[in-house]
């Protein structure tokens, strides 16, 4: 039921505008990062400026890791409690970008994965990224909540 409803989501007029408009933006930002590379690496040499963003992209990726890893064990634990926060779904959704933009190479794309960790933007830019995609949390979050309870009651029927 939630596929269909997000292929349903994703081929509207609206979010296909917005998802072209997304596109565009990590094209225009991937041709700034180029240049920009090209001239640091004139500066610096190409060695070290290609070192320097291979360990930026290895801590990036160690960085997104924990940052998703936290969020996860988060939302378990509300699912477990029965406390829902969408505060928490948005921190998820623009980690998950943050993760993406820590994790690709390059200067902007480092610089946009660490301003969307601060959680600041963190909230804001996860309730926009939702709200442009049609993404229900509560939704999914009873979702959740229903196959984690008919777990337990399955689990529960077995040994007892």
């Amino acid at each position: 039921m939630l596929n269909f409803k997000l292929i349903v989501t994703l081929l509207k007029p609206a979010s296909v505008k917005n998802f072209l408009g997304i596109i565009s933006i990590a094209g225009i930002t991937a041709v700034a990062d180029i240049i920009l590379i090209i001239k640091i690496s004139l500066i610096l040499g190409p060695w070290i400026t290609m070192s320097a963003l291979s360990f930026i992209s290895a801590v990036g990726i160690y960085f997104a890791y924990k940052s998703i890893e936290k969020i996860n064990s988060e939302i378990i634990e509300s699912i477990e409690t029965g406390v829902y926060s969408p505060d928490l779904f948005y921190n998820y959704t623009a980690s998950l970008l943050s993760a993406v933009l820590l994790i690709l190479p390059g200067i902007l794309n480092t610089i946009s994965g660490i301003i969307l960790s601060l959680p600041v933007f963190n909230r804001k830019t996860g309730r926009l990224i939702s709200y442009s995609a049609g993404i229900n949390w509560k939704e999914a979050y009873e979702f959740l909540r229903l196959e984690s309870l008919s777990a337990e009651n399955f689990k529960s029927s077995i040994t007892g």
